[in-house]
């Protein structure tokens, strides 16, 4: 399966974080963006082929999940079978 095909398959999950009020706080009195101090939470991403991980950007998500796909792919390719 190539990685269009499994993206396609397979796609990353978009999540919202909500941020605490200690947390906005922070943000609010420190020196970034004016957006960044304005905001209430942000996204990550997820794949339920790798569970437990959260990722930046849908990309990195679906890249990380088809590298495990490959690896657990090609190792059970590589197991010889009984007969």
């Amino acid at each position: 399966m190539t990685y269009e095909e499994f993206r396609k398959q397979y796609p990353a999950i978009r999540c919202y974080h909500r941020f605490s009020p200690e947390t906005r706080v922070n943000l609010a009195t420190s020196r970034t963006g004016y957006k960044r101090r304005q905001a209430t939470g942000e996204y990550y991403y997820t794949h339920p082929q790798v569970p437990g991980l959260a990722f930046p950007t849908a990309k990195a998500a679906t890249t990380e999940a088809y590298r495990r796909y490959q690896k657990e792919y090609s190792s059970a390719a590589d197991q010889p079978t009984t007969a």
